[in-house]
């Protein structure tokens, strides 16, 4: 939970600096640094598949690779739906929504993991 947040709030305070050089608004921003975030993640991700399926005996490491990419995928297809959902019942804008729900994942996580 504390690295997703300290991830969060780096991309949060890149995303104010990056809307200073005016080129850019900030919840744009944020939401254009997390998804290259989360496809670097992927490709990690991918990687590691892919260096499984090379060594011998990797299937186990292989399904559960695939089980986090797919989890993933949903997650975020699912934070995308419910952001729009958010805006839209409450008229807000999308870009604040996708920040504050971000946030929220952030802060609820995964209590297995910890």
């Amino acid at each position: 939970m504390l690295r997703k947040l300290v991830t969060w709030l780096i991309v949060w305070e890149v995303s104010f600096l990056a809307s200073k050089t005016g080129l850019i608004e900030q919840g744009m921003a944020f939401i254009y640094i997390y998804v290259i975030l989360d496809f670097w993640y992927a490709l990690a991700l991918a990687e590691n598949i892919l260096r499984s399926q090379a060594e011998e005996g990797g299937i186990v490491v292989r399904r559960i690779n695939w089980i986090l990419a797919i989890s993933m995928i949903v997650a975020s297809v699912i934070k995308v739906g419910l952001t729009w959902t958010v805006s839209t019942v409450f008229q807000i804008d999308f870009y604040s929504a996708y920040q504050i729900l971000v946030l929220g994942s952030c802060l609820y996580g995964n209590k297995r993991n910890e």
